[in-house]
């Protein structure tokens, strides 16, 4: 994306991963260096509509440098100059001929010199063994042992075997030599039966089938792939969600679930745990217009929130709000976009309508939730976003969904966004449904589909879908 200070093309990890202070409510379309550069120079936030003070000190300030610092590092180098083995050298040679040369130095040590041959000949430092003058620990063991005496002829002193020294001697040796039990585990091939876990956007892991793997294994696998915490993770195979202990705290298997060879498991990721105690929550969506977009060809990115009743599709709250006057117009436009209303969602779920900034061309949308209002029969909410004339949601830069507290906008509870290609029209960007506690869980999703706000039939069948395949 083009960065609104420099004008230059950026990578999405060069912008600002956090607001610069509590107040600033708005898209982050400056890259970091623009806005180091800025609050250094003016000391205020670089969005002309906001302009809020920022300490070029604060903490803030100091993690976007040093991420930037990190990013960009400069290594310093220093010259090296070829080694030359004109003078004095040791050779260490192996008995097929092959040799390692270094130059000599009298304090050159052991440990140097095992470094040396593990570059040259690959071999770590506990397979070499080291011969000069035929006088090895070992012989000198072996010798202590059989004579108690030491074995330099023009030293012969008497040794105890059972010494302190001797003792130390053979510990030595066993370290440096120590014998590991090995068992042989056959290389992983993908050619053969596999098991697939896959994200609703697309990404996926593929391990080597095994009816006796575990679900706790399947979860360290993902978490290694996509570094989501076990906790984070909720797997879905054939409507049942895979537990990693069953009774009496047995590890779960693929074959205790009936999951064959090529099966597809699905992962839904938990973004927040909304507690009991937390009632009016605002879904915040923000997005840069498309590029082609001019002052008499806005285009829109709806954010949309459908309550659904099981796989029952209930109502729809989106950019026609309750402020909207009735008429016979708004009832044909509805009917013609696949709406439906509730009286109990309508009292639970308020939607901002369209708040427009044509001069820094951002969109923006809020639709706040009252959780304690929504209607006891309404098992999920599904929040998505769609482009009203554009064919793709790839068409506005940074689209980005926060969620917070009413009471607090300042403390984000969770985002998400999305800086990959979008090819479709929509896509589903997070689902809240009730566990079987009843407790409201956030879960990311990513799916992508057809349809958007000016027509609700193609995005409904799609959430319906992957509700019945217990995905949602």
């Amino acid at each position: 994306m083009e960065c609104h200070g420099c004008g230059i093309e950026k990578l999405s990890n060069e912008y600002p991963s956090m607001k610069l202070t509590t107040e600033c409510r708005h898209p982050r379309f400056f890259c970091m260096r623009c806005v180091i550069q800025h609050v250094a120079d003016n000391k205020h936030c670089p969005f002309q509509e906001c302009g809020v003070e920022v300490d070029p000190d604060s903490k803030v300030m100091k993690i976007l440098e040093a991420t930037l610092r990190e990013m960009f590092r400069e290594y310093s180098c220093e010259y090296t100059p070829p080694m030359s083995l004109s003078g004095d050298v040791v050779k260490v040679t192996i008995l097929t001929g092959d040799a390692v040369v270094l130059p000599y130095r009298a304090d050159l040590t052991i440990l140097q010199l095992k470094d040396a041959i593990k570059k040259r000949f690959k071999h770590d430092h506990s397979k070499q063994k080291l011969v000069y003058n035929e006088k090895v620990l070992e012989c000198v063991i072996k010798h202590v042992e059989a004579n108690n005496a030491c074995p330099h002829k023009e030293c012969g002193v008497e040794v105890d075997p059972d010494s302190k020294v001797m003792k130390i001697l053979e510990a030595t040796l066993r370290e440096m030599f120590r014998e590991y039990t090995c068992e042989y585990t056959p290389p992983m091939s993908l050619g053969g039966d596999v098991v697939k876990v896959t994200i609703l956007t697309g990404d996926a892991v593929v391990l080597p089938y095994s009816a006796d793997l575990t679900i706790l294994q399947l979860k360290d696998a993902i978490k290694k792939r996509f570094k989501h915490d076990h906790s984070k993770q909720k797997l879905v195979y054939n409507e049942k969600v895979l537990e990693v202990f069953g009774r009496s705290h047995k590890k779960m298997t693929l074959a205790d679930y009936g999951i064959e060879a090529n099966a597809t498991i699905h992962l839904l990721v938990l973004l927040y745990a909304i507690p009991d105690d937390l009632d009016h929550v605002i879904f915040d969506l923000h997005w840069g217009y498309p590029a082609s977009a001019g002052e008499d060809n806005v285009d829109y990115l709806d954010a949309s929130c459908f309550a659904f009743k099981k796989n029952i599709y209930a109502s729809v709250s989106d950019f026609m709000n309750e402020s909207e006057k009735s008429s016979a117009k708004k009832t044909r436009f509805n009917l013609m976009r696949h709406v439906r209303t509730d009286n109990g969602c309508s009292a639970a779920i308020k939607h901002s309508g369209d708040r427009m900034d044509d001069t820094n061309k951002r969109g923006h949308h809020t639709i706040e939730v009252h959780m304690k209002k929504i209607p006891e029969s309404v098992s999920h909410l599904i929040f998505t976003l769609s482009a009203f004339k554009a064919p793709t949601v790839s068409k506005f830069p940074n689209p980005t969904l926060q969620f917070y507290e009413a009471s607090n906008t300042n403390a984000d509870l969770c985002s998400t966004s999305f800086d990959r290609a979008i090819h479709s029209r929509a896509i589903i960007m997070c689902c809240v449904a009730k566990d079987h506690a009843g407790k409201w869980q956030i879960y990311d999703c990513g799916a992508e589909s057809d349809g958007c706000a000016a027509g609700y039939l193609k995005l409904v069948a799609t959430i319906k879908k992957l509700m019945k395949t217990g995905i949602l």
